[in-house]
Order: structure tokens, then sequence, then C-alpha cells
């Protein structure tokens, strides 16, 4: 049985309590943070909205932690994505973050973030975007790619409206990993609008590394239009994403990753690819890219290219000659914290 139907079997078996004792709430989650990562800072609680119940939802309180859920519905109103919010217990800070994470991972990944960053926000939110960790969806799957853009910006709105109920106005700033990164560039490009005070995009999938076959082009196109939600491996060397050891096994025996990709989903995401490169102009937040050069994933020189052909006043270029995919997980991952952090004071 996976972690979402033991998690959804739990619930039900609940239904009615208003109160849970959950003994080890980070592992309630499924949530493997490497040997060695810090926790929530003290005084910060962590509370969940989750797609098993509109109606009925249970919460728990235990060392710090609270748990609740409530569900949101996905842009297209049809799929239930599960978010996690940390926040300051004593929530005074309106500054928040709200965090879009890439291909095959989940929002579980970045609850140690919080830790580094505590001075600076007072809340950061996150979500398992579709077809990921604990959210609805064929795993690796959106009949378009820009449904993902729409689930976001339908989360940015969301969040937006519950900091200015707290704190009568909202301060959101955008930090998007790899695919989320490109998500947050598509959700800009297309809600010029949306409330987002800056964005910070860490390794943005805007081309693949290695050169995809032409056979395995022509299949996939054959497969988007006869059998859209096929899924494929995406045969992820996860040796690639960081230099630190706990990083690698930690995500290993991660049971909400995955490596599923759908022809569906890559065909329309080669096409967002396209039209984002040919994008020169129209995007409104100021932006920070953070690019690792030794990425194998991601081409990092397509991003620079992106960069550099951006004509946008407020943006900033930050490389990493000696990292790997994720940077916010790589040893000496400090500094990109620091870039973070550093942007975002310049506009809060």
């Amino acid at each position: 049985m996976d972690l979402v139907s033991d998690l959804k079997n739990f619930q039900i078996a609940q239904e009615g309590q208003s109160k849970i004792i959950l003994k080890n709430p980070i592992e309630s989650l499924g949530v493997c943070l490497p040997l060695g990562f810090p926790k929530l800072p003290e005084g910060w609680i962590v509370e969940t909205e989750s797609f098993i119940s509109e109606a009925v939802g249970f919460k728990s309180e235990t060392a710090g932690f609270k748990y609740e859920t409530a569900g949101f519905k996905s842009g297209d109103k049809k799929t239930k994505l599960f978010s996690i919010t940390c926040r300051e217990n004593l929530w005074k800070n309106s500054c928040s973050l709200i965090i879009l994470h890439g291909l095959g991972e989940h929002c579980g990944r970045y609850l140690h973030l919080p830790h580094f960053m505590q001075s600076s926000f007072g809340a950061v939110f996150s979500y398992d975007q579709r077809g990921h960790g604990r959210s609805e969806g064929i795993r690796g799957h959106a009949e378009h790619f820009d449904v993902l853009a729409q689930d976001a910006a339908l989360f940015v709105n969301q969040i937006s409206a519950k900091l200015s109920k707290h704190f009568g106005a909202s301060e959101i700033h955008v930090l998007g990993h790899s695919l989320g990164a490109h998500v947050a560039l598509r959700m800009m490009f297309l809600n010029p609008n949306l409330p987002v005070k800056t964005l910070t995009l860490t390794s943005p999938f805007l081309a693949i590394k290695t050169k995809v076959p032409f056979y395995k082009k022509i299949l996939a196109n054959t497969l988007s239009t006869i059998w859209g939600s096929l899924q494929l491996d995406t045969a992820l060397d996860v040796h690639t994403l960081s230099h630190d050891p706990e990083v690698v096994t930690a995500y290993q025996t991660d049971k909400l990753v995955h490596s599923k990709m759908t022809p569906r989903f890559y065909t329309t995401m080669l096409e967002a690819m396209r039209n984002t490169l040919h994008r020169e102009s129209g995007l409104k937040p100021p932006v920070q890219f953070l690019v690792p050069l030794l990425d194998a994933l991601v081409n990092p020189e397509t991003s620079i290219r992106f960069y550099k052909n951006l004509k946008h006043r407020e943006k900033r270029l930050k490389t990493y000659p000696n990292f790997f995919h994720e940077p916010v997980n790589e040893i000496g991952k400090e500094i990109v914290f620091e870039d973070i952090v550093s942007w975002v004071k310049q506009y809060s």
C-alpha cells in the first residue's frame, strides 16, 4: 500500500475526532530529510492542507507541529493538491515565500529551508504539483504543461488572500526549482498581475542537458496523440542531484519521489520551453537566476543565455561552478541561501 493510501485510510479511521497525536510528524508525511539537515526553527509550526477531504479534516498537535487538512482545488477544479505551510507560531512577519518543487520530487524535500531563512520570512508555503507527492494525478502527467502554471497562480492567489486576511496586506516571494522554476516563469508570463514581489529560479528547466535521440522525439510525439498518459521512466541518475551522499541516500529511500513522465506532459513541456525561450520581455517582478554549472540534467548554458536575452531592468544572475542540480541541497548550500535572502531583502 502506498503512502497516499496509508494517510487516506488513517484519516477515514479517525474521522470525527478533532485531535490526533502523531508520534513522528515528519515521518507521518513520508518526508526523508537527509541526515544532518536541520529541522524547523524553534517556535515554528507546520500546517498541511490535503486532497483527502474538503468537508472533513483532521488536525494534530505535538512537539511544536500542527497539521490541518482542508483541501485546495487545482486550477482546472479537477485535481486536489496537497500543501505544506511552515510558519512562525506567533505569526508576526508578513513576508512569505512560496516554493515550487521540481520534477519527480515533492514539497516535503524543502522542510530544511525555513532554518536558513527564518529571519527573512514569517512563513514558507509549498505544495505538491499534480502527479507528484501526495497530490492527485497520474505520476508525471498533465494534459498540458501550462496547467501547472494555472495551479501555481491559483496557489499564489489563495496565499495572498490568506496573508491579506491575517495582516491586511500580502508580500509574496516565489522560489522555483528546475521544473518549478519554469512553472514560475510560465505563471508570471501568463498572469503578469499576480501579487508576486520577486522570483528566484534555481536550475531553471528550460532545456534538457542530454540530447534526446531523434527516434525518441518521434515516438513521444506519436504516443502523445494516441496514449498521452502512458507512464515512461526518465532514467534519472540520482547521483547527479548533489555531491552530498546523504541527499542521494534520502532521495533513494523517499517513497514519495518518482521517475515518471508521460508523452503528453513531455511534448507540451517542450512546447512551453520553446515558447518561453522566445520571450524577451513581459516579466514584471524582479527575477534572480541561480545556476549550477555542473548541472547534468538541465542545460545551464540555455538558462544563462535566456537570462542575458531577457529585457528586464531588475534581474540578477548567480552561478555556482562546482554545484550539481540541486543548489539548496549541495555541500556549501549556505551561500545559496545567502543569495536568496539578499535578493529578497532588496525588495522587501
